[in-house]
């Protein structure tokens, strides 16, 4: 039983500081502070980030008094954090990656700060209701006013996201810059509807999720109705979201193969 735990604890502990060292040399210190390092010097850098990473966990793991407390933290304070940017980046063309990195991390300051307070100067952790908004306000406060300080990302890039992704919200910019390329374009969804079918599929998800634990229960009523919620879920989505799919591709036409063929031919010539 211990060795089953140990290695249940060390195949998380493994692969969250690996991965979050990777996330800090690769994304981080290659791409902003030293792009031209050799191998060795991100092997050292690796270490440096992954002793970082268990010190932190250290720290923080002191002012954890139970295991409510952390998930507390994590699903509460940390996510009022780390939520704003999160959403913002769908919904508001302005947001960039300063933006979007001062908005998390700073996010991430505030619910550790949280943490810290309550600890140290509280008899008892500061509601819910309380620290969520608050930290949430002041990181989209956060978020928007570095985003605006800072220059906006490239108009090329922003058309390739609203012609691939389609988003709603504030994309002004981006979707005059696509219809001046192509004036024809057109959302093949309105975001009415897929506001409606991720509602649908929510209530089918956890309608299914929550019926094998109502059978486990013996509590075969409950868990046959929520199956047949389900169902109903799918049955409406096949309306509302499967038929509404844009059409499949169509395979390339033999004037486009011949043209292909003809290119890989002149190749080896050109060579």
């Amino acid at each position: 039983m211990l060795a089953a735990l140990l290695s249940g604890f060390l195949a998380t502990f493994s692969s969250t500081v690996n991965g979050g060292a990777a996330y800090l040399v690769k994304d981080v210190y290659q791409r902003y502070i030293n792009p031209s390092a050799d191998n060795r010097t991100l092997v050292r850098i690796s270490y440096l980030s992954s002793a970082l990473l268990i010190v932190t966990g250290l720290v923080i793991s002191v002012f954890g008094t139970s295991i409510n407390t952390a998930f507390l933290w994590i699903f509460g304070t940390l996510a009022a954090g780390i939520l704003p940017p999160n959403v913002l980046r769908w919904y508001w063309w302005r947001l960039n990656g300063q933006g979007y990195a001062a908005g998390v991390f700073g996010g991430m300051a505030l619910s550790l700060g949280q943490v810290f307070i309550d600890t140290m100067y509280l008899d008892k952790p500061l509601p819910l209701y309380i620290g969520f908004p608050v930290i949430a306000i002041l990181s989209t406060i956060l978020t928007i006013t570095v985003s605006l300080l800072t220059q906006p990302t490239d108009i090329d890039t922003l058309k390739v996201f609203y012609r691939k992704v389609q988003p709603a919200g504030a994309w002004t910019p981006a979707k005059q810059a696509v219809l001046a390329e192509d004036p024809d374009f057109k959302k093949q969804s309105p975001f009415s509807r897929d506001i409606l079918n991720t509602v649908i599929a929510l209530v089918g998800i956890t309608s299914l999720y929550l019926s094998t634990l109502y059978f486990v229960l013996h509590r075969i009523d409950v868990g046959v109705a929520l199956l047949a919620t389900t169902i109903i879920a799918a049955i409406i989505l096949y309306f509302t979201w499967y038929k509404t799919l844009p059409p499949a591709s169509q395979p390339p036409s033999e004037e486009f193969e011949n043209l292909v063929e003809q290119r890989d031919e002149a190749l080896p010539e050109a060579a």
